[in-house]
């Protein structure tokens, strides 16, 4: 069996994934560049495949008021977050005989023909997201965009996860539609 490594803000959740046979939870706040680098500290010295699938979705903040203080909460988790748990595994990841693979999970709506008033922090944060996917995937040269809703997506995805021998680490950015994480 694989070896598990999450983590998430709620203490109580992240004590039932400890129960479950190869998991390892930690509660860690991404939006924390300390306690990622904490958390990092205790990983293994390989990682095969890395998921960022925090995120937070405030609805209702008026685009023309919305206070700093909830842009700064979502960008620290659906932005921030992302990038300092990748900077923070991202040398245990071409250690691994799959080469790495980095996945981002962003959202249908980080399109600008999808995003919406109530929501354009988030969409904002995702689409900034996925630009910071394709840097990765420049920096490394090799990469796939996985759409999840299309067949051509599924067929792209089941590629990236037997082609094992590459060199190199691998990102993918999926455009995930609504869906509820236990984590939060």
């Amino acid at each position: 069996g694989d070896t598990v490594l999450t983590c998430g803000r709620n203490e109580a959740r992240v004590r039932e994934l400890n129960e479950i046979p190869g998991v390892t939870a930690s509660v860690v706040d991404v939006s924390s560049p300390e306690q990622v680098a904490a958390w990092a500290e205790t990983a293994p010295p390989v990682v095969d495949v890395l998921v960022n699938n925090a995120g937070v979705l405030r609805i209702g903040d008026p685009a023309a008021a919305i206070t700093m203080e909830a842009f700064d909460h979502v960008m620290d988790t659906n932005l921030r977050g992302p990038v300092a748990v990748t900077g923070a595994f991202w040398s245990r990841l071409p250690q691994s005989k799959l080469g790495g693979r980095v996945v981002n999970v962003g959202s249908t709506t980080e399109t600008p023909k999808l995003a919406q008033a109530f929501h354009w922090v988030y969409s904002a944060s995702k689409g900034a997201l996925r630009t910071y996917s394709t840097a990765l995937r420049q920096a490394r040269a090799t990469h796939a965009l996985v759409r999840p809703h299309s067949r051509a997506g599924v067929h792209a995805r089941a590629r990236v996860w037997q082609e094992g021998a590459l060199v190199g680490v691998r990102v993918v950015h999926v455009k995930a539609g609504a869906f509820a994480s236990a984590l939060h």
